[in-house]
C-alpha cells in the first residue's frame, strides 16, 4: 500500500494497493469518478473486466485504475485519495482487499 499525498495539489493525491511482486502491466482498465450531470462513457459489452465487479462501487469516489501483469498481478490506484476520517481509509482498501486477495487489510476494532 502506498499513499503519495500531494499538498499543493489535492486532486493528484493517490493510493496504490498491489502485491509485492508486482511486474510490468499488461492489461489496464480505468473508470472516471461519477459526478453529477456528466455522463460518463459507455463501455463497449465486448470489453471484458478482468477483476471483480464489486470493485466497480469504487467509482462513486474515486477515479479507478486497475493494471494486471502477466503473472495475474493486480495494482489498483485510486485518485483523488485525501481521507479525513478513519472511515474513509477503512473501506475502500478493505474493499479491494477482500475482493482480490481474500483478507482483511485493516481490523473494524482499529476505528475504536
Amino acid at each position: 500500500m502506498i499513499h503519495q499525498f500531494q499538498p499543493n495539489f489535492l486532486e493528484q493525491s493517490s493510493l496504490i494497493l498491489q502485491n509485492k511482486n508486482f511486474a510490468a502491466p499488461v492489461q489496464h482498465y480505468a473508470a472516471e469518478r461519477k459526478r453529477f450531470g456528466i455522463k460518463l462513457t459507455f463501455y463497449k459489452p465486448n470489453e471484458k473486466i478482468f477483476f471483480p465487479k464489486e470493485l466497480l462501487k469504487l467509482t462513486n469516489l474515486f477515479n479507478f485504475y486497475v493494471d494486471k501483469d502477466r503473472l495475474g498481478g493486480m495494482r489498483v490506484t485510486l485518485m483523488p485519495f485525501k481521507p479525513k476520517k478513519m472511515g474513509e481509509i477503512l473501506k475502500p482498501v478493505n474493499l479491494v482487499t477482500k475482493s482480490l486477495w481474500n483478507l482483511t487489510f485493516f481490523s473494524e476494532t482499529i476505528k475504536n
